[in-house]
């Protein structure tokens, strides 16, 4: 799994490594995959190969309600506190979203380490 700040990033990382394409996605595509995808009939690993295999990743961005500006994350290099704040608000709640499907599907795993 591949997360990319923006879908022109992911399709640059396509286009260097075509057989990855249906693992790489851009990060505020993957929280709606996550968002909306039922958990995963298997549990850590296995669970988290059926999700990414199941979102399709190279139409998760044609069925987007999101344009491709909206689906970027900003670029905080070199820039002010303002835009790293800007930046951490779209990509946070994002990451949330994703974190928490991670840990869900990786719950049994994380119980039997503990």
């Amino acid at each position: 799994l591949v997360l990319a700040a923006s879908r022109e990033h992911r399709r640059v990382l396509v286009e260097e490594a075509p057989t990855a394409a249906s693992r790489v996605f851009a990060l505020l595509d993957f929280a709606d995959v996550c968002a909306e995808a039922p958990l995963p009939r298997t549990q850590g690993v296995d669970g988290l190969r059926e999700l990414v295999a199941n979102s399709q990743a190279g139409s998760v961005e044609r069925h987007s309600a999101r344009s491709d500006a909206e689906a970027e994350i900003l670029d905080p290099f070199r820039q002010g506190p303002e835009i790293f704040a800007r930046m951490a608000a779209q990509a946070d709640p994002a990451l949330a979203t994703v974190a928490e499907m991670t840990r869900r599907v990786f719950a049994d795993d994380c119980r039997a380490v503990n």
